[in-house]
């Protein structure tokens, strides 16, 4: 009778045990499958909250200042005509007033901005400062008098101001978007002649200039000047970032991937993106971007670092001008927005709201 009994509690123990157990792993499976079917649709919203969004172009052209274009439909939606601005290379928008995303150099807006400046080639490199919901100029920025003034590009240093290349002098001019007065360059010299870039390193230490030609020496290639971020005391200069082009302009603009990994240096004398390894401060790559592309200015990277947009000029034809949009895990390019009617298209800024 006591072996029967044994025998026959045992397995209903372990049944039961059996039981409770299979409950409870499927209680905290379907948990588990729950908050990782969560987790997927959030970050699925936040990367469709990020994908589309619009650029603004400068146009380099006194004609128009601007294009405005949609990136859900690849299409130009404005080109708008802004009274001051005199062959405008450079296009922010105010950081001071506007969000941006982290380690984008100011350059892409997180939030769609009132305000936006406009950096001229011409009128002695002045800044117009241009309020986008009332189409209005708000004014027009005079740089210091001693600077030999001719805006290339805009990007927001660590110091919150935006720093405008100077094509005449070879420095970078601070703009204070808090009260819109510009300070004294840095750079120029015996360091850079004629810049349009300049990026700093993600912790701060240093600052990046791009050379793009010398007008004493039309044989000199293009080069990056390496700055002590506090002393702006040359640390060295990165040679043979593009080659020697009497009569062209070569080492246009440049942009720093969001992760400071790299330097993107766009050639405008061949086409060409020059890829520059940050940790080791060498040339690391050269990518023909193909599709007709022969000068290429400018490069602004989504805040993801897996997309970026790139100005090209006379693509498809003399008159007109494109938007390329570059894989940058493949370095190529997927795709062409066409029709900016400028011949001269300069820098871009990416919002994404």
């Amino acid at each position: 009778m006591r072996k029967i009994r044994k025998a026959g509690v045992w397995p209903v123990a372990l049944v039961l045990m059996l039981v409770l157990s299979l409950m409870l792993f499927t209680s905290v499976g379907c948990g588990e499958e729950e908050k990782d079917d969560t987790t997927k649709d959030d970050k699925t919203t936040e990367t469709t909250a990020k994908e589309g969004g619009m650029l603004y172009v400068a146009s380099g052209q006194d004609d128009i200042a601007f294009s405005v274009i949609d990136l859900e439909t690849k299409t130009i939606t404005e080109n708008v005509k802004v009274e001051g601005a005199a062959s405008p290379h450079g296009i922010i928008a105010d950081t001071a007033d506007t969000s941006v995303a982290p380690d984008t150099s100011g350059r892409v807006a997180t939030e769609e901005p009132k305000i936006i400046y406009l950096g001229n080639t011409k009128n002695n490199g002045t800044v117009v400062k241009y309020d986008l919901s009332t189409n209005t100029v708000v004014k027009v920025i005079e740089p210091p008098a001693t600077a030999k003034m001719q805006i290339c590009s805009m990007q927001m240093g660590p110091d919150g101001n935006i720093y405008l290349t100077s094509m005449g002098d070879g420095k970078a001019y601070p703009l204070n978007p808090e009260d819109d007065t510009i300070g004294e360059g840095i750079g120029g010299g015996d360091i850079t002649k004629s810049i349009c870039g300049i990026v700093w390193s993600r912790d701060g230490k240093y600052v990046y200039l791009s050379n793009m030609k010398n007008p004493d020496d039309e044989n000199e290639a293009g080069y990056i000047a390496k700055l002590d971020a506090e002393t702006y005391e040359l640390v060295m200069k990165i040679e043979g970032v593009t080659e020697a082009q009497p009569g062209k302009v070569v080492a246009h603009q440049m942009e720093m991937t969001p992760d400071g990994k790299y330097i993107y240096v766009a050639d405008s004398g061949t086409g060409s993106l020059v890829k520059i390894d940050v940790a080791t401060d060498e040339v690391v790559d050269r990518i023909a971007l193909g599709g007709g592309a022969k000068e290429v200015h400018s490069i602004v990277f989504a805040p993801d670092g897996k997309t970026a947009y790139l100005t090209v000029r006379e693509v498809p034809d003399a008159n007109s001008s494109s938007v390329f949009i570059y894989d940058v895990e493949s370095d190529t390019v997927t795709g062409q927005i066409q029709g900016i009617p400028s011949s001269k298209i300069c820098a871009v800024m990416l919002v994404q709201a």
